[in-house]
């Protein structure tokens, strides 16, 4: 009965993805005349019926996007639905032992939640400089990231996890720790560190958004890191191996 509901729900997932029409808009101008608009019914008058609809699985956007898998986030940059209700929404799609690198939203409180897959570790560091605490989110689990916290999501299984994330703003913002310390200059980066001459990264060397995780995760699986790489995979392939992998492991448990 759990894998026919499951089945069902992923289906449910396709089969919506497909219904939301495909309508050609001229987005920058919609973002402009939506941000200008005084009220609700100028906003629904501008949007219509089909912008109050965004896929996922269809968008373009592929923000993140690295060797193990990506991410897609709705804000107000893309989905002309969100303008003026104060929240936004990323659904990601992470590969084996994929992780989601130490980041933080200026603007915005996450919400974050195991759809299907491995459980996430989340490690979130808060405002100054506090211990990192770090929890484990299974599938169904929610862990909340604070605005302005540092944090981070990992995978710690061998086939895909699908994630959903809210915010409450339409424009959360994201500054990953590893690409604002490249954008220093080499003495600033230095003195950061408390030693003179230290070896800068190369912005060049840095892995996007999603990139391939912890070493434990990959020696695990078997992962070569020099090697791997799903950044051809599709979105909805993702998504189904996550589904899939789920489903195994439940009825294994089960």
């Amino acid at each position: 009965m759990l894998s026919l509901s499951l089945t069902l729900f992923a289906s449910s997932l396709f089969v919506g993805s497909l219904a939301v029409p495909s309508v050609k808009r001229d987005l920058e101008s919609e973002i402009t005349a939506l941000h200008q608009a005084n009220t609700a019914i100028d906003r629904y008058n501008i949007l219509g019926q089909d912008g109050l609809a965004f896929s996922f699985l269809d968008a373009a956007s592929f923000g993140g996007g690295g060797k193990d898998g990506g991410v897609v986030l709705a804000d107000d940059t893309i989905f002309p639905g969100v303008i003026g209700t104060g929240t936004s929404m990323l659904m990601g799609f992470l590969g084996p032992c994929g992780q989601v690198a130490p980041h933080l939203h200026p603007r915005a409180t996450e919400i974050l939640v195991n759809i299907a897959g491995p459980p996430l570790m989340t490690g979130v560091i808060p405002e100054g400089g506090a211990p990192s605490i770090v929890g484990f989110a299974g599938p169904g689990n929610v862990t909340v990231l604070p605005q302005g916290s540092v944090h981070y999501v990992s995978s710690t299984g061998c086939y895909p996890t699908v994630i959903v994330a809210g915010f409450n703003n339409e424009s959360p913002g994201a500054l990953f720790v590893s690409q604002a310390f490249a954008a220093f200059d080499e003495q600033t980066y230095s003195a950061a560190f408390g030693e003179i001459g230290v070896t800068m990264i190369d912005n060049s060397q840095i892995p996007n958004a999603v990139n391939i995780g912890r070493q434990d995760c990959l020696k695990k699986c078997g992962i070569n890191e020099k090697t791997f790489d799903i950044s051809k995979v599709s979105k909805t392939e993702l998504m189904k191996q996550a589904f899939e992998g789920w489903l195994k492991e439940e009825e294994h448990h089960h």
